[in-house]
């Protein structure tokens, strides 16, 4: 650790001044529209972190408590039965649904449970559209300004599609607010 805080110049305490993230990945999240929190530096990261923290503190945590358990145990007896069943399982599929389901219903008030539902369109945009970001990310040279290769035409697409449901979720919130006001000065998600 004290080698990791000398080589990147401070720690995480130190965020946004001291410490930061590659800038590659700022610029790659921001040119896909994906730019949030997990991707923000310096004043922009600031603002959205007060949000997030706002959103996250203890008191709202515990009342989501369950949401965290349910997808815990979903993914405990997916891991459980692919060893009984001597079955390979690609750990960071799982944990990528394991944290889609959570961030989805904490977000969005939606269990879209694609731990139990398997793989499906949804899960199969965002693990590639992942994947495809975090390549770019390492690549020396943003060849997808002047080359568009199959997979940054699939990575469009795997895109548009996650915001469409992304933007069904919310209209799915905007429904069940419509039908609970109360919910406005104290949301549930």
């Amino acid at each position: 650790p004290v080698a990791n805080q000398q080589s990147t110049g401070g720690n995480l305490r130190d965020r946004p001044e001291g410490f930061r993230r590659p800038r590659e990945v700022e610029s790659v999240f921001k040119e896909v529209h994906l730019h949030g929190v997990f991707s923000a530096e310096g004043v922009d990261w600031r603002r959205q972190r007060r949000l997030a923290v706002t959103a996250l503190n203890s008191n709202r945590l515990h009342s989501h408590f369950h949401i965290v358990r349910t997808a815990g145990e979903r993914l405990r007896l997916r891991l459980r039965a692919a060893a009984r069943e001597g079955r390979p399982i690609e750990i960071q599929r799982e944990l990528t649904s394991y944290t889609v389901d959570i961030t989805t219903a904490l977000a969005f008030g939606v269990d879209v449970n694609t731990l139990e539902r398997g793989e499906d369109e949804l899960q199969r945009n965002i693990q590639f559209a992942f994947e495809m970001l975090g390549r770019r990310v390492l690549l020396p040279i943003p060849y997808w300004h002047w080359v568009q290769l199959p997979a940054d035409r699939r990575l469009k697409r795997a895109l548009a599609a996650l915001e469409v449901a992304v933007g069904e979720f919310i209209d799915q919130a905007r429904r069940r607010l419509g039908q609970h006001p109360e919910r406005h000065r104290e949301p549930t998600n």
